[in-house]
């Protein structure tokens, strides 16, 4: 029984839990840690004991998720996720696989097999969501970070992410405890990231992680209490010293009254043999020289909104040549405008050298809101958006010129602002028939689709050339006051 097998429990002679089903978090000797899926509760249990539900899938079937890989003839597709439709037919050798709408006949040597997502409950307490992220890092650990991709895997970890956020604050309406507010996202996002570093992080006595744009509101009461037992979850080296410090800029948000800040951070904590220490530098980044750490954790970083803060902080970050785990916001089912913006495409507008191309995080925090557009999501989930959604991770880099990457960003820009549309607001023709619509009033259908295609058909390597065409054509349209408005958080 692997972690993450549902099962139910039987002759035991606390006759109460037999017939109650759990979920396997952990092996400890002889018995299995199981978590009770009718309680908040946690107990430990002989496999004699256990039934097995639901195991992970072994072989390929119908209904089985697979990911393409080594086709030689539509590379494009290699990658792609998808799910086993049809069995090969008699003296074939081909199984029907569903990607995104297509359907294609593909030879099992050019299939990898998913394991099955973990059986979880939802959680309703600190403890229980704790234990939750327990059963996802091994779970990671085991079969790999990109284990955790579907679209139905995402809807079963929406209830958390809601739980996180709402652990925080909720914006608009301050708690009745505004102390009590907490971040538990950002320790289990930085294991997961630790997992997705390429090569694997080796982890000494003393690990020392540098948190960059942390700010106030969000990462000014992160709990990190339980690093220890998350970095043991996901098989990582346990250090005896951790040493944590954020790097924000309080000054320059303006936070309710009663949120928790930096000043009401706790600074220590011991678990275990792990002492636990935090601090918080309210300065820039590259303002100083800096000791070097093991790895550093990017937070929702805003590479676009404010290239003046981080074009030279990422220059400090190429020269260290250290793992960067970059944690970026996004719809919480597909890519928005702000992830294409800051996660690999402008990692790489940068210079970055990007060892890990971004993977949804399963331990963001989901917030709504409905004037945040989508690229590729449907309507009804427009509003459904995560801090820390997608993960990239960078090694060292080589910054290029600022009139190149004000280039690539400006042409970026202008597709997301152009092609996203608010359900209530967009005023444009459908977009290839799909749920999105162009913006734009005054542009005709001929004039986006004209722009749309010019972008579409731009190589990176044009970028320098693409963006004085497309302010051209702002202009002519009468729309470059408007879109300077809104460049960045549109």
């Amino acid at each position: 029984m692997e972690v993450g097998s549902r099962v139910c429990l039987h002759g035991l002679q606390k006759e109460e839990l037999n017939g109650k089903t759990g979920v396997v978090v952990s092996q400890q000797h002889d018995r299995l840690a199981v978590e009770l899926q009718e309680a908040d509760q946690r107990i430990a249990i002989k496999p004699c004991n256990l039934e097995l539900i639901c195991e992970p899938s072994s072989s390929l079937a119908v209904h089985a998720k697979v990911a393409i890989r080594g086709l030689a003839g539509r590379v494009e597709l290699n990658g792609r996720l998808g799910e086993v439709i049809a069995a090969p037919e008699a003296g074939k050798d081909r199984w029907g696989v569903k990607v995104g709408s297509q359907k294609i006949a593909v030879r099992d040597c050019n299939l990898s097999l998913l394991v099955r997502f973990p059986s979880l409950d939802v959680p309703a307490t600190r403890p229980a969501l704790h234990r939750h992220d327990l059963v996802l890092l091994r779970f990671a650990a085991n079969h790999g970070v990109d284990s955790l991709t579907f679209p139905e895997d995402r809807a079963a970890l929406w209830p958390a992410a809601c739980l996180r956020q709402s652990l925080l604050f909720t914006w608009g309406t301050l708690p009745s405890r505004p102390a009590d507010c907490v971040n538990v996202a950002l320790a289990p996002t930085l294991v997961f990231g630790c997992l997705a570093v390429d090569p694997p992080l080796e982890l000494g006595i003393v690990l020392r992680v540098h948190c960059i744009g942390a700010t106030a509101d969000f990462e000014g009461c992160a709990d990190w209490g339980g690093l220890g037992e998350l970095l043991e979850a996901a098989g990582l080296q346990v250090p005896s010293s951790v040493e944590i410090t954020h790097f924000g800029n309080d000054q320059a948000f303006a936070l309710p009254p009663g949120i928790r800040s930096w000043s009401s951070m706790k600074k220590k904590f011991t678990h275990a043999n792990t002492v636990i220490t935090v601090r918080q530098l309210d300065e820039l980044y590259h303002s100083r020289e800096r000791a070097v750490p093991d790895v550093a954790l990017l937070c929702h970083p805003g590479f676009d909104n404010y290239k003046e803060i981080w074009l030279p902080t990422m220059s400090t970050l190429f020269r260290m040549n250290i793992p960067v785990i970059v944690a970026g916001h996004s719809n919480f089912f597909v890519s928005t405008h702000d992830a294409i913006m800051h996660q690999d495409v402008g990692l790489r507008a940068m210079g970055a050298n990007l060892t890990r191309s971004q993977l949804f995080n399963p331990f963001c925090q989901a917030y709504l809101d409905p004037t945040k557009g989508s690229l590729l999501a449907t309507q009804e989930k427009n509003n459904k958006h995560c801090n820390l959604a997608w993960i990239s991770v960078f090694c060292g880099g080589e910054m290029k010129a600022p009139a190149e990457i004000d280039s690539f960003f400006d042409v970026l820009d202008y597709l997301g602002v152009s092609v996203q549309g608010f359900p209530l607001k967009a005023t444009g023709p459908m977009l290839h028939g799909g749920p999105l619509r162009l913006k734009y009033p005054h542009m005709t259908e001929d004039e986006r689709r004209t722009a749309v295609q010019l972008l579409s058909n731009t190589e990176p390597a044009e970028f320098p050339t693409t963006a004085p065409r497309l302010k051209k054509l702002l202009e002519e349209r009468g729309l470059a006051r408007h879109y300077n408005r809104g460049r960045g958080n549109w």
